[in-house]
């Protein structure tokens, strides 16, 4: 199951970032969900082993919902079909 998670997040990670380049705002969707399961995979994993994973994942969420909330305020990202105007 452990890296069953880690593999999720992985893909969310990979799938968010080639979506932000593509300037679809669903890419910070799947970098949330990404950072989500690296957070559980750290918990899982022990914070020994995984606290540094568990922070880099918590700053990381913070910084993407951040992107998130700034994405929506641009008027040329058409935010249900995720194409530019």
């Amino acid at each position: 199951m452990l890296n069953t998670i880690g593999w999720i997040g992985n893909v969310a990670f990979l799938l968010g970032a080639i979506f932000l380049a593509k300037k679809w705002i669903s890419g910070w969707h799947m970098q949330i969900l990404g950072n989500l399961c690296y957070i559980i995979f750290a918990v899982l994993l022990g914070f020994q082993e995984g606290f540094s994973l568990f922070i880099l994942s918590l700053i990381l969420i913070a910084t993407n919902i951040f992107g998130l909330i700034q994405w929506k305020k641009i008027k040329w990202i058409v935010l249900k079909k995720g194409k530019r105007k």
